[in-house]
This record gives C-alpha cells, structure tokens and sequence, in this order.
C-alpha cells in the first residue's frame, strides 16, 4: 500500500491505496527515444476502483487485477477510510468527518 496524509479536513488521518501495474509495462532497453526518455508506446490507461460502503479495498483489487493483466492498465484501488466514502448523501464515518475524498482521489492520480 502507498500512503498519503490529505483529505482529512483536520481529522488524523493517513489515506492508503494500492496500485497494479501490468506485466505488458515491461519494456526493453531499445523502447527508449534518443533523450532516454519512454515511448509513448509504453503509457498505459488507468483505472480507479472505489469499494462499496463496508467493503474493503480487497473486494475491488481481487477481480480488477486479473482485468488490469488482461487489458494491461494500471490499477489503483484507494482504501475508503474505516471502508468508507464521503459521496454526500452516504456513508459512514467519511461522511460524518465530512472527509474530502475527492481532494484525496486527485492527488492519488497525480501520485500515479
């Protein structure tokens, strides 16, 4: 799991979430230009998986790692904290924080 510290609008907080790469991101030393930098050849699409309100990161990166190997995207599953979401109408401990999941969702692709 990577961790980050941010969304938790003054709640102690440490966000997790984990992240799948696929084995086609694998390259050789000839997928290089000549500034040594990676082909475009090489980016991969990426997908978040959110886990349902009481589910745990597992229930999303199970399933969603077989499909990342078959498709060859990047995977991310961030962890709901105490397996919640604030989506504003629901759920859970996130809600009741009013934690800001979505601030936490776009520095986790920008982590990526």
């Amino acid at each position: 799991a990577i961790t980050m510290s941010t969304g938790c609008n003054g709640v102690d907080c440490v966000r997790y979430y984990h992240l799948y790469l696929p084995s086609s991101r694998c390259y050789s030393d000839n997928s290089t230009n000549e500034d040594n930098d990676i082909t475009s050849a090489y980016i991969l699409p990426m997908v978040m998986a959110l886990h349902c309100y009481g589910c745990t990161y597992q229930t999303m990166l199970e399933p969603w790692r077989n499909m990342a190997e078959l498709k060859s995207f990047v995977l991310i599953v961030p962890e709901g904290l105490q397996n919640s979401w604030n989506a504003k109408y629901c759920c859970g401990y996130a809600l009741k924080q009013n934690i800001n999941d979505i601030e936490f969702l776009h520095l986790v692709i920008q982590d990526v």
